[in-house]
């Protein structure tokens, strides 16, 4: 059985580069809200040596809240800066021969664009614009998943490791006990979600929940202990990590 483990990179963070063998696609910032430029290009070279899936991830331009605050801005100035973001990044992979696989947008960005239909068009058309052969990935029954589709592009749905959701399948907000799942935790959550295609929710109801990729965060202080454990762990339970391509 195969399942893809995908992890947000070229942040800044140490353990980056540690990250890459343990996972079969990244999500590589585009700059906006985190990382520099090296980061950036040592992340895609990395994942194209290593045979990692490459995804572009592009935010609201906005380093100092890393990306996390909905900013106020009008259907033009968002599609202005991702595809200003999105053209960068497919020069720099273009540059050394890479394919960007995916489009995963990052923070606030990803949960306001999964609920609200204007900015989930803005998304979707500035993705198909720039690689119409890529894949955006979204949560499952949300309006960017369905907006991408009308508009032709392929959709993978994503769960996370190491978020707590609500009963409505949505995550639980940074701000409130229970966002953050602790190691084991979240290998609990992974294991319960590919095997039985669902998981405990905050309060403790069922959420049947199906996901072609899962995230773990690459901010996250335990990111690398999180990784290696989880990924051995699928391991055990007979799954084959393999990138986003190949998980339909």
């Amino acid at each position: 059985m195969l399942i893809d483990l995908n992890a947000d990179i070229g942040e800044g963070y140490p353990f980056d580069l540690a990250l890459i063998p343990l996972i079969s696609s990244a999500n590589i910032s585009c700059g906006a809200h985190a990382g520099a430029v090296a980061d950036i290009q040592q992340a895609i070279a990395t994942c194209k040596q290593q045979q990692v899936a490459i995804g572009a991830h592009p935010s609201y331009p906005d380093r100092e809240s890393f990306g996390r605050i909905v900013m106020p801005m009008r259907s033009s100035e968002l599609a202005e800066t991702l595809n200003d973001q999105l053209n960068w990044f497919a020069k720099e992979a273009k540059a050394i021969g890479a394919t960007v696989d995916h489009v995963k947008t990052h923070g606030a960005l990803y949960n306001h664009s999964a609920d609200d239909a204007e900015v989930a068009e803005v998304v979707a058309k500035a993705c198909q614009a720039h690689f119409p052969a890529a894949s955006l990935v979204t949560l499952p029954n949300s309006t960017q998943a369905r907006i991408a589709r009308d508009l032709g592009i392929d959709v993978k749905l994503e769960a996370f490791a190491d978020r707590g959701y609500l009963a409505n399948g949505r995550l639980v907000p940074r701000s409130q006990a229970g966002a953050l799942l602790s190691v084991s935790d979240a290998i609990k959550q992974v294991i319960s979600l590919v095997q039985q295609q669902g998981l405990r929710c905050q309060d403790d109801s069922w959420l049947v929940l199906h996901a072609d990729t899962i995230c773990l965060h690459g901010d996250s202080a335990d990111a690398l202990l999180l990784a290696q454990q989880l990924h051995q762990a699928l391991k055990s339970a007979g799954f084959t990590i393999s990138k986003i391509g190949a998980t339909r």
